[in-house]
């Protein structure tokens, strides 16, 4: 996390203390462009641009598990109470075959697909 500090042009170390603000990793942030472009349209164009940020993720080693996890709590905080039941329900549905030995990337996409058709 220091590292990302030491990016910041003003930023020395004398600097940092316990008030000092801890930027999400870059994954954490991918996945908050996903939730967003989830939301924001629902066509097949933008299930294809969702599916490249998905396989980016997943080749620099991010477990699908957390994946899933980390898009449906940050699209929790998007959506309508009326849809959150349904949104976690097919969130758990395709967590579990992950687990299962499923192949991670075609799962992620077909999570995808299911949450933009909610």
């Amino acid at each position: 996390m220091l590292e990302t500090y030491a990016d910041l042009p003003l930023l020395t170390s004398e600097q940092v203390n316990e008030k000092t603000p801890i930027p999400p990793p870059d994954w954490e942030v991918l996945i908050t462009q996903i939730a967003d472009d989830i939301i924001a349209e629902h066509t097949p164009a933008r299930i294809l641009q969702v599916r490249a940020k998905l396989y980016d993720l997943l080749t620099h080693c991010i477990p699908a598990t957390v994946i899933l996890k980390t898009l449906t709590l940050k699209l929790m905080a998007k959506i309508d109470d009326d849809l959150k039941a349904e949104v976690v329900k097919w969130a758990a549905f395709y967590e579990h075959r992950i687990r299962n030995g499923a192949v991670s990337r075609n799962r992620n996409t077909k999570t995808i697909t299911r949450l933009i058709r909610i």
